[in-house]
């Protein structure tokens, strides 16, 4: 079908309108980058000796059985203070196709509070 209309002259205006506008550059915060950022572990309990693993006074462990475990009652994990979020994924995918929804809550969470978010391949199983 196309378009009804001519989209090279469609084009043509919207370059003219883009000529004219004028654009303001806004001042960046001095601050950017200095926040005091939190490093947050999600680990699957299988992998529960990590505990005696040895972090930095910013990281802090957390240890899941399964994805409804982390909830949005921790506030400790949810905090403004987390910067980086390594979520280490179970060593089987969930039978329960719901779970994925609670798995994807917190990820979308931290992903709008503008933590990054690092998947890693959690251990795998003997079958």
């Amino acid at each position: 079908m196309g378009w009804p209309y001519d989209v090279v002259h469609m084009i043509e205006i919207g370059w003219r309108m883009s000529l004219k506008i004028k654009w303001k550059e806004l001042p960046r915060d001095p601050n950017w980058g200095y926040e005091n950022r939190q490093i947050i572990i999600i680990v699957p309990d299988i992998l529960h000796r990590l505990r005696w693993a040895k972090g930095h006074t910013r990281t802090q462990f957390f240890y899941y059985h399964e994805f409804r475990d982390i909830h949005l009652n921790r506030n400790d994990i949810f905090s403004n203070q987390v910067g980086t979020v390594v979520f280490v994924l179970p060593e089987k995918e969930p039978f329960d196709a719901f779970s994925l929804a609670t798995f994807m809550h917190p990820v979308d969470l931290w992903l709008v509070r503008g933590a990054r978010v690092i998947f890693v391949n959690g251990p795998k199983s003997a079958n």
